[in-house]
C-alpha cells in the first residue's frame, strides 16, 4: 500500500510539470541553490494514529539537482528515487511559486 502511494506521488511529481510545460513556454528561470543536494520541495505528514515512524525524513523530497525521493516512514519499504529534468523541475517550481504563491 505504502509503495503504491510512493509510486503515485513520484508519478505526480514527474508528470505534472510536463503538462504545465506544454502550456507555458518562455517564462523566467527560478534560481536554485548552488548546492545541488539541497531540498527545494518537501512534503511530509506528522502525527496521526498510525504506528511510530522509523524514518524521520519527509515522505517526498525534491532536490535542486532534480532527484525525487519517496520515503516510507515505517521503514518497511526502501526509499524510491527518480530523477526529473531541469525543465520539469523549473515548471514544478513555477507552478508552486508563481501560480499558487508558495
Amino acid at each position: 500500500m505504502l509503495k503504491r502511494i510512493g509510486v503515485a506521488l513520484a508519478a505526480i511529481a514527474l508528470l505534472l510539470p510536463l503538462s504545465v510545460m506544454a502550456q507555458k513556454a518562455g517564462r523566467s528561470t527560478i534560481l536554485l541553490p548552488p548546492d545541488q543536494t539541497v531540498a527545494v520541495i518537501t512534503l511530509d505528514f506528522r502525527g496521526g494514529y498510525g504506528p511510530p515512524r522509523r524514518d524521520g525524513r519527509p515522505m517526498l523530497t525534491i532536490f535542486a539537482n532534480g532527484v525525487v525521493r519517496i520515503v516510507d516512514g515505517s521503514g518497511e519499504v526502501a526509499p524510491i528515487e527518480a530523477k526529473m529534468s531541469a525543465d520539469a523541475l523549473q515548471e514544478l517550481l513555477r507552478f508552486a511559486i508563481d501560480e499558487h504563491h508558495f
